[in-house]
């Protein structure tokens, strides 16, 4: 079993090394003795925001000197690398850790009490940023193991980008020439194997489960009933036999296809080393004829309508309303986002988290490590109104938002991805971001106000909703995708945190949002 070690400062000369690839042209030669340390990079994990993590481990027989070893970063597909000494000592069958200043060390309970034994430091490197460790040898040193592209300095490596990696344990020795079969991928943040590296030939590494195409399913009443395995797709790191098993929750036996509702499945895999893995989706089975409302007086008028009709009769009633500034959204954003745990706090739509409300972004001038910022829902480049007051500032698609995360969807629009980038999010391979599934239904609403809202009958633009995908330069006044924003709407239904945050909005700009107040206008007009 591995153990953290702190770092002494004793040095032990350790100048045998053994690595795999091939050795650059040297006027000596490189061999490894039985009883010589052997370090390896055993995991890298580029995780949400700064939780960024590194470990070595010593796989040989004797204690290495790291004083004589170093990391070697290029950064941003520079050519220039950023160098990282070393120092202290790590025994046989340890670990060296290495992580952001900032990393979120709950993501860690295992190594509870350990947090002195790691280094800290600003480690900023992504998973598309190759780097290598590097042995002195003489007055040389020797680049001997690599995560990332060795054939072109700054080559996008898909495999490592927003995943963690951990060293499969039946490799013995480092390797120059990166090689993702020699991994396993794990998703993003999952720093369970972070502290421990094992070659005795356990298999430690649990099968990964993905769902396909979506991570929740809407299923129209009296439609038939699907092949709820084919919603999931499984890898093991090790070739085996595997076990699936299949299970509905809170005591479901099926879902009946017949009766509107949300129902959970969850999938359990085990493989022949006994790691079990476990993931569920949420299916929803809805009436599209449903469409008897009780309307409030606000929305009397609109008795009757669909379609067209309604659209525009909920435009007349709501494109009336007081404007604000960019500036002066900060305060409402603090009050209509403000978490309901914690009145000095703001909720994040794409991260979940609670962050102070002092700690808006203010650019050079933030006292805070994490910020957040405001958020055009309807990415303010589609359609081009930037910040400009009316569609720029209109707080019903405005949300208080983690700086990191807000950058990391930028402009692109709505689709099923599954590239984990955290939090429950994903990006896609092409332009698209799919969001946590808790807020789902909260962005789709959003959307759907801005196209309602945004008709083109006053001095604003005209928005609509689509199923085109466009291109990040694209300035066009579309979003999307229309059909995914319909199915979100009905599986993440409306919640308190929403119903409130549309009243604090009413009282300052004096519209509501009508999908908030009545989800079904949403079918009874795209669908």
């Amino acid at each position: 079993m591995k153990k953290l070690l702190m770092f002494l400062g004793t040095a032990i000369v350790a100048t045998i090394l053994y690595f795999l690839g091939i050795i650059p042209d040297l006027d000596f030669e490189v061999v490894n003795e039985m009883n010589d340390p052997l370090l390896i990079i055993s995991e890298f994990g580029e995780g949400s925001s700064n939780n960024k993590a590194i470990e070595l481990a010593n796989i040989g027989e004797g204690t290495a000197d790291l004083s004589e070893y170093r990391l070697v970063f290029y950064f941003n597909e520079d050519d220039n690398p950023v160098y990282l000494e070393l120092e202290g000592e790590l025994s046989k069958g340890s670990v060296y850790l290495l992580t952001h200043s900032s990393f979120d060390f709950t993501l860690t309970e295992h190594l509870s009490g350990s947090e002195s034994y790691i280094r800290k430091f600003g480690l900023r490197t992504n998973g598309d940023d190759e780097f290598s460790l590097e042995k002195k040898v003489e007055d040389s040193w020797i680049e001997i193991d690599v995560v990332g592209s060795t054939t072109e300095r700054g080559q996008i490596n898909p495999w490592v980008a927003d995943s963690t990696l951990v060293r499969n344990y039946n490799i013995i020795g480092p390797n120059c020439n990166f090689d993702i079969n020699e991994w396993s991928v794990k998703s993003i943040d999952d720093f369970s194997d972070l502290g421990n590296h094992s070659t005795s030939g356990n298999d430690t590494i649990k099968p990964v489960i993905s769902v396909v195409n979506s991570k929740s399913k809407v299923l129209e009443i009296g439609s038939e009933m699907p092949d709820f395995i084919e919603y999931f797709s499984v890898i093991d790191n090790i070739d085996g036999e595997i076990t699936i098993t299949l299970d509905m929750i809170n005591n479901i036996d099926l879902v009946d296809i017949n009766t509107a509702g949300i129902y959970e499945i969850e999938l359990e895999v085990e493989d022949e080393s006994g790691n079990v893995s476990n993931k569920s989706i949420t299916i929803r089975v809805y009436d599209p004829n449903s469409t008897d409302l009780v309307l409030t007086s606000y929305y009397q008028s609109v008795e009757g309508l669909t379609g067209d009709d309604l659209k525009q009769e909920l435009n007349q009633l709501i494109d009336e309303h007081k404007v604000y500034t960019y500036d002066e959204v900060w305060d409402i954003l603090k009050e209509s986002d403000q978490d309901p745990n914690n009145p000095d706090n703001v909720l994040l739509l794409y991260t979940g988290l609670s962050y102070s409300k002092e700690c808006q972004d203010q650019g050079a001038y933030s006292t805070c490590d994490d910020v957040w910022n405001r958020e055009h829902v309807w990415s303010k480049s589609r359609g081009d109104f930037g910040t400009d007051m009316g569609p720029g500032t209109d707080l019903h698609h405005l949300r208080a938002a983690d700086k990191i995360m807000n950058s990391t969807r930028n402009n692109r629009l709505f689709d099923v991805c599954d590239i984990e980038v955290g939090y429950g999010n994903d990006k896609c391979d092409y332009w698209a971001f799919e969001p946590r599934d808790e807020v789902k239904g909260d962005i789709a609403r959003m959307l759907f106000y801005m196209t309602v809202r945004y008709e083109g009958f006053d001095e604003y633009l005209d928005l609509e909703l689509n199923e085109v995908i466009m291109d990040k330069d694209d300035k066009s006044p579309f979003h999307g995708k229309l059909s995914l924003l319909l199915e979100w709407n009905l599986l993440d239904p409306v919640d308190d945190f929403e119903r409130q945050r549309n009243e604090v909005i009413f009282n300052y700009q004096g519209n509501r949002n009508p999908f908030v107040d009545y989800p079904e206008f949403a079918l009874m007009i795209f669908g």
